[in-house]
Formats: C-alpha cells, sequence, structure tokens
C-alpha cells in the first residue's frame, strides 16, 4: 500500500511537481492567494526545465508520489482519476482506451498483444500493476507504470511549402492570417503515425541581427519560451548556421538556445516596435495552431497524461541550406 512521506508527517517542507497549482481550486487552493485555504504556505519555483513546481508545508498536504490530497475524501489527485491511498487502489477504472488497439493498426495490435499478456493489466483499479516499490503513475493512466517517453517517439519534420509556377503558395494555409510570413510546414509524426502539420518560419526576423540555422536532424527537449512550453534544440550551444552569425562576437557559424516556439500575437514573425525580434534564429509555429502543435507534440497532452520530454526535430528546407 503507497505511504504517505515522512516529509509530510513530520512539517518538514517537501518539493512536489503540482502544474498550474495556482489555477485549480478543487485541489484546496484558492485561486489568487498566496495561502491555502487550510493555512499552509506554498511558493512558486521553477525546476530544471522552467516548468513550474511548487514548495509547499504542513501536514495537511500529504500526498501519494508528489499529488495533492483532498481533505474532504482523503483521495489523491492523479488527473486522470482520484486514487485512494488507504486502499492502495485508484477509485475509478483506468482510463486507457486499451480495448481499442486490437481493431487499430499493427503497432496498436502489438501493444493490445502485449497488454493482455500480463494478467495485472486486467484490473483496471490497481496502482503499478500492484509494483509500487519499483513504478509510480504520475497521471493516473500509465498501463506501464513509468513517467518516461523513451518509447514515445515524436518527429518535427520542418520542409519547405509548396508554390504554384509563379512563386506563391498553393498548400492549404493559404487563408491563414499571416501565412505569407511562414516559408515552411512542420508535420509531426508519433511514433510514424501522423498527428498534424503546421505552419512554420525557419529564418531569423532580422537577418543582420541573426543567422538562419543549417538543415540537419536535432535532438529536443522540453523546456518554457515566455509563458508557454516549446522545444530546445540540442546541442543548446552548439546549433550550425549556414554562415557567420552576426549576434557573435567571433563571427562563428553557431547559434545557441534555438527554439521551436509560438509566433508573435495576430501571427506576427516580424520585429516589434520595442526593436524585439520573434525570432532570434529560432524555427517558429504560427501562432493560431500552437495549441493544436503542442497536442500533437505531446508537449500539452489534451488527454491530461504526462508531456512528452524528448523531440527529434529535421530541418529541411531551401532557406537553411548552405548557399
Amino acid at each position: 500500500m503507497e505511504q504517505a512521506s515522512s516529509a509530510f508527517s513530520t512539517g518538514v517542507p517537501a518539493l512536489a511537481a503540482i502544474p498550474q497549482l495556482a489555477g485549480n481550486s478543487r485541489r484546496g487552493f484558492e485561486l489568487l492567494a498566496s495561502t491555502s485555504c487550510l493555512g499552509s504556505s506554498f511558493a512558486i519555483s521553477s525546476n530544471t526545465l522552467g516548468l513550474s513546481t511548487s514548495l509547499y508545508e504542513g501536514d495537511a498536504g500529504s500526498r501519494s508520489t508528489g499529488k495533492e490530497r483532498d481533505t474532504e475524501s482523503g483521495n489523491d489527485y492523479f488527473e486522470a482519476r482520484y486514487y485512494s491511498s488507504s486502499m492502495g487502489r485508484f477509485m475509478s477504472p483506468d482510463p486507457l482506451p486499451w480495448l481499442d488497439w486490437q481493431h487499430g493498426d499493427k503497432d496498436d495490435q502489438k501493444k493490445f498483444g502485449s497488454f493482455i499478456s500480463n494478467p495485472q493489466n486486467f484490473n483496471m483499479y490497481a496502482y503499478v500493476n500492484n509494483n509500487p516499490l519499483n513504478k509510480t503513475d504520475p497521471t493516473g493512466m500509465n498501463a506501464c507504470g513509468t513517467n518516461s517517453d523513451s518509447s514515445c517517439q515524436v518527429t518535427v519534420t520542418i520542409q519547405d511549402r509548396s508554390k504554384d509556377s509563379n512563386g506563391h503558395y498553393n498548400d492549404q494555409y493559404t487563408g491563414v492570417k499571416g501565412e505569407s510570413n511562414y516559408n515552411a510546414t512542420a508535420s509531426v509524426t508519433v511514433n510514424g503515425k501522423d498527428a498534424g502539420t503546421f505552419l512554420v518560419k525557419t529564418t531569423p526576423s532580422d537577418s543582420s541581427s541573426a543567422a538562419t540555422i543549417a538543415n540537419g536532424t536535432y535532438s529536443g527537449t522540453l523546456t518554457v519560451h515566455g509563458s508557454d512550453l516549446a522545444i530546445r534544440l540540442q546541442p543548446t550551444n552548439d546549433i550550425p548556421t549556414i554562415g557567420p552569425n552576426p549576434s557573435r562576437s567571433d563571427g562563428a557559424s553557431m547559434a545557441q538556445g534555438i527554439l521551436v516556439h509560438k509566433a508573435g500575437g495576430g501571427n506576427f514573425t516580424g520585429v516589434g516596435s520595442d526593436g524585439r525580434p520573434v525570432s532570434a534564429g529560432c524555427q517558429v509555429v504560427c501562432t493560431s495552431q500552437y495549441g493544436a502543435f503542442k497536442q500533437a507534440t505531446g508537449m500539452s497532452p489534451s488527454d491530461g497524461s504526462a508531456p512528452q520530454k524528448h523531440f527529434t526535430v529535421i530541418v529541411d528546407t531551401q532557406e537553411n541550406t548552405p548557399q
């Protein structure tokens, strides 16, 4: 049975990741106040990814694997469902759509076969296949009992948009506001399956102050840009550019801190009135499509599960090809 951490029972402060804590009053906290309704203080902090975390003190907020405990029911909130630590069971069945896998493609059917081969999976109320010493379930719907996304391959492939004989874009995005600002599309696949295609600009807003990155295959990690999620290309300090980078005093053909992030308001991709560019060499995705892009890549899953943290980003456009 899952036991509450001794850190909470002794009143010693402990770290626990609670995304959007201040925005969810059903976890026992007032929306805008800096003190919980139980009289225990917390402070917003950030982890190594820059993602929101919280510091919490007191006995009343005891959690199972970092989850907030509902003081009325005594159950722990796991996003997809509630967990009873006293019984060592979830209070509702796992919403994982495993029955649908048997009617899916070859990959889905393979997952279905693997799923039903383990008898522990048939108890849809059990916590991590009854193996809490070695596994955790961060979202309440992880049949494998792990928060690793290593088996989920998310690839973002950035390629040129199609044009007619007159050089005008002639794809499905010609009706999108500001679409002419975007020279490419980013096609997202998850384990080889198409998850969506989105407009993207691969060149800097001001070429006199920043360089265009070179075509290539890059690793990506989840990060934060401004107030939104983004993908950071790796290695972050050694991204090759197609020419000398004017932002570097040594004139090297390298850039650092290159992200795949949201464009500006109204799908703007240029230099603002304050002189700040939307992109200093980053790959910027159309603002009006960015919510769907985050869902497609798993940065912000629509089912409330844990976010994807690792990606493959392939850049292959004419604008990013050395002349």
